[in-house]
């Protein structure tokens, strides 16, 4: 009987060292789990937090071009008014030219040349 009850306790025990095994290994890949969940999610986070920064900068780049757009779209209309005035400036001066150095703005038209008068007569 005792070799019986010793056959059955070294089965026991090889047994035990199985399950103790399968224990361990089974409360490491737990902890692993556990640490991988947790990984996943701070990797989520931080693409999170990269996703909402490139949609940041992409919405900045767009109004960026939209201010582009704008101030193309303002140099073309004050190239347009610029031209403008020129022609109306140009018509003008055809229409009415700057007086010369020969003809100053400020001197009246000359009256009639004075005639010669005669001796004794009056003025």
């Amino acid at each position: 009987m005792e070799s019986v009850g010793a056959a059955t306790t070294a089965a026991m025990d090889t047994v035990n060292v199985g399950v103790a095994t399968v224990w361990h290994n089974q409360q490491q890949l737990e902890a692993e789990a556990r640490q991988l969940q947790q990984q996943a999610q701070r990797f989520n986070t931080q693409t999170e937090q990269w996703l909402s920064t490139f949609q940041s900068f992409h919405q900045s780049l767009k109004e960026l071009g939209d201010v582009e757009n704008w101030a193309r779209t303002i140099e073309a209309d004050m190239a347009f008014i610029n031209s403008s005035l020129e022609q109306v400036q140009s018509a003008r001066e055809r229409e009415h030219p700057p007086p010369t150095a020969a003809e100053p703005a400020d001197r009246p038209e000359p009256a009639e040349p004075p005639t010669a008068r005669e001796p004794g007569a009056a003025a």
